[in-house]
This record gives C-alpha cells, sequence and structure tokens, in this order.
C-alpha cells in the first residue's frame, strides 16, 4: 500500500475523488501546519504532492526545514488536473 500526502492550499476545499486504485491511501493536508502535523504523525507516508499553488514554495521549504528525511516530494504542475499529477506520483514510486 502507497501513502500519499496531497497538500492543498490553506482556502482550498478538500476533493472528494480517491485515487482510483485502492492499493493507494490519500491523505490531505490544508496548508503548511497542518501538512507538518501529517507528516510528524505518520511516517508511512511514502510521496507528498504539493499542490497548493501559490503555497507550494513555502510549504516545500517548512518540510525541508522541519523534517530531516522527509519523504519524496512531488510538485503538481500549475494546470495539471490532481487526479492526473496523482497518477504521475504513483507510477514514479512503483516505477
Amino acid at each position: 500500500m502507497l501513502t500519499i500526502l496531497v497538500v492543498l492550499a490553506q482556502s482550498a476545499a478538500l476533493p472528494d475523488a480517491g485515487a482510483g486504485d485502492p492499493s493507494v491511501e490519500l491523505l490531505y493536508a490544508r496548508g503548511v501546519e497542518e501538512a507538518l502535523e501529517k507528516l510528524g504523525r505518520n511516517r508511512r507516508i511514502d510521496a507528498v504532492l504539493l499542490a497548493a499553488g501559490n503555497e507550494t514554495e513555502a510549504i516545500e521549504s517548512a518540510i525541508g526545514d522541519d523534517e530531516p528525511a522527509p519523504p519524496t516530494l512531488f510538485r503538481a504542475r500549475p494546470s495539471e488536473i490532481l487526479k492526473a499529477a496523482l497518477a504521475r506520483v504513483v507510477t514514479a514510486i512503483e516505477g
């Protein structure tokens, strides 16, 4: 089972969509505080998908400062649909 933390902008609504793959568990966080909290509590996270728009760079920096050995970080492309970004992450991890 792969566990992916999807980090959205602080003001973003959580999506209803799952990964579409029963072997992938998605966790969601909004903003830097929630992302750091989930990373600190859950050592099973295999990858982090940063899909927070303008907040992405600050969140990525905070994760690097807070986590000595963070999971692999991926950035969603600006126009990329979340489902496509997740598929790209799963492919890279399983690769």
